[in-house]
């Protein structure tokens, strides 16, 4: 009787062990900063710069598993509010109303700042401007301005196609709160899925205009990125007779008129895996993978140096 207890209660402790390594959809509850598999969501728009992230972290960590699910905004905070990941990419922190539900269950986010990005403007090699005043922006997006003759009498009178990543996006919901302020999109623009079919649509388009982050395009010594670069042309943006291309010192200055914060917003109650991972993004290497990429590091100061020529007496 005495050994059917004992073997009775080995099981239950097995049992308990069981259900004590995994968590919510199979996560590790058992994981270290450093060891562990969990499962995030990230703004599709950064993507090039987090696969890297990723890739080096689990190098380094040859016992952690990083999981990304490549998705928009609006998707990622639903998988954060349903607890099937531990934290998020966005660029931007929750809003009150998305706060309630965490509130009601004592549960504060932490918001740790990675980057600055910016939402870039790419046409058509085709097109002759190389710059777009942040006011034609604001025109063509709500459908003032249907024509490319209307930017630039010198164009040929062609409609202007605008195409977004997905009607979801992160760069949809920043240009309505930011350059429209509240006021709609122009029914007629289109939404792809990815960035990489906005870059594709404008190739194939001579009159399109797409908006997508500088994550895909910014990083001069990446094939993908240059491979990019090659099919489209980026548009320089500001106001006459100041426009401002999204390079790091411009995004620095805030010269760059539309450069947003990127955060990663974690809703781990405990030291885990998903702490490790934001230490290490926001830690001098995470950084440096920033800086490397030509965004802006938002922890890590950058160094500006000004080359001067002497004058040959």
């Amino acid at each position: 009787m005495t050994i059917g207890l004992h073997k009775l209660a080995l099981l239950w402790l097995i049992f308990l062990l069981i259900s004590c390594e995994s968590g919510n959809n199979g996560t590790s509850e058992t994981d270290t900063p450093t060891t562990g598999k969990i499962r995030i969501a990230v703004d599709e728009s950064f993507k090039p710069v987090l696969d890297t992230q990723i890739s080096t972290f689990e190098a380094l960590y040859k016992y952690a598993k990083i999981e990304p699910i490549y998705t928009n905004e609006s998707d990622a905070i639903s998988k954060l509010m349903e607890d099937s990941v531990r934290l998020i990419v966005i660029p931007r922190t929750l809003t009150p109303e998305e706060q309630q539900p965490l509130d009601k269950i004592q549960l504060r986010p932490r918001n740790t700042k990675i980057a600055y990005d910016a939402v870039c403007f790419i046409v058509h090699p085709s097109q002759k401007d190389s710059t777009i005043d942040v006011d034609d922006v604001k025109d063509i997006l709500t459908g003032k301005k249907t024509n490319w003759a209307e930017i630039n009498p010198k164009h040929l009178k062609a409609p202007i196609q605008v195409v977004f990543d997905h009607r979801n996006s992160s760069i949809v919901r920043y240009l309505i709160d930011s350059l429209l302020h509240g006021e709609k999109i122009t029914p007629k623009a289109s939404a792809v899925s990815s960035t990489q079919e906005v870059i594709n649509y404008i190739a194939a388009h001579p009159n399109s205009l797409g908006c997508i982050g500088l994550a895909w395009i910014s990083d001069g010594e990446d094939s993908t990125s240059n491979q990019f670069l090659s099919k489209i042309k980026v548009l320089s943006v500001g106001r006459k007779p100041d426009f401002y291309e999204p390079f790091q010192y411009y995004l620095l200055n805030a010269q760059y008129p539309f450069r947003r914060s990127v955060y990663i917003v974690s809703r781990e109650a405990r030291t885990g895996l998903g702490t490790g991972f934001a230490s290490f993004v926001a830690g001098e290497k995470g950084q440096r993978i920033i800086l490397k990429a030509d965004l802006l590091p938002a922890t890590m100061p950058i160094r500006l140096v000004e080359l001067k020529t002497k004058e040959i007496q």
